[in-house]
């Protein structure tokens, strides 16, 4: 009722077409899915194992074995396979897994509760020490350093482009974005679980790069960060060479890099 149905249907459905294809990344696609979900199967061992004791009341757990199916639909979505969507998996496996260990005739032996231990145990062993480690993620860095030089060079009414995945460089710098999109993901077509071949702009959001373009003539950022060079989630993915508008926009412009902070190219418009 506020947007309207054409751009409600849009957001929601089909502006995620060129999301949700996989045709030509299948192979790398098929193996980000086998890595994620054997580290899933070993950090839960346990759980699957007792999940399994318990298949014989199927029939009084439908409704459970039914939210683990369309759990595991739900991962394999979109062919992304990102380790925080198994965690809608594990919710109906623990109350199976609980089934299971008051059920079944195994598990009240010794060897049953050993072995449901050891498969416990070896994975806390395994992830526990990483949880006592300091350490800041590179990324998080990266973002905090381009926020820095925002305050320190801009006015608090300037505008700012991030031209990358970091859109917390601008709550951190408290500098509003120039354009409606928080990330480029939106006008490059760079996502996560794709090879670096899987962007351009015939994977950006369809009409994206004309909004983006028009966002950026009416608020005219100040500064732009490119992320490009210094990002490791995505390093290279998306340099503006590779979408052919928003490079003709730089060079209309004439925009120029003017300092390099933490890898990070900032450009100002001379």
């Amino acid at each position: 009722m506020i947007f309207g149905f054409h751009d409600f249907f849009f957001w929601v459905f089909t502006g995620s077409d060129g999301y949700l294809d996989a045709s030509g990344v299948l192979g790398y696609a098929a193996g980000l899915g086998a890595k994620n979900t054997g580290w899933f199967l070993f950090g839960s061992a346990a759980l699957i194992v007792l999940a399994a004791s318990a298949w014989k009341h199927w029939r009084d757990d439908a409704d459970l074995w039914l939210w683990v199916v369309s759990g595991l639909i739900a991962v394999a979505a979109g062919l992304r396979f990102f380790p925080h969507y198994y965690l809608q998996v594990i919710p109906p496996l623990a109350l199976l897994a609980a089934r299971g260990l008051v059920t079944h005739a195994f598990f009240t032996r010794r060897a049953g509760i050993v072995l449901v231990a050891v498969l416990a145990l070896v994975p806390v062993a395994y992830y526990l020490p990483a949880a006592f480690e300091q350490r800041t993620d590179r990324n998080l860095r990266l973002a905090l350093a381009a926020a820095a030089y925002a305050r320190e060079h801009t006015k608090p009414g300037d505008r700012i482009l991030v031209w990358g995945q970091a859109p917390e460089v601008y709550w951190a710098s408290d500098r509003r974005p120039a354009t409606r999109f928080p990330t480029t993901g939106f006008v490059t077509g760079a996502s996560g679980g794709r090879p670096a071949d899987r962007v351009g702009a015939q994977y950006a959001t369809p009409g994206a790069m004309k909004q983006f373009l028009a966002d950026l003539k009416q608020n005219p950022p100040t500064l732009i960060f490119d992320m490009s060079p210094a990002d490791q989630r995505n390093a290279g993915f998306y340099p503006p060479a590779t979408v052919p508008a928003f490079s003709r926009f730089l060079t209309q412009g004439n925009w120029r890099r003017v300092a390099t902070v933490d890898g990070i190219d900032v450009l100002r418009s001379k």
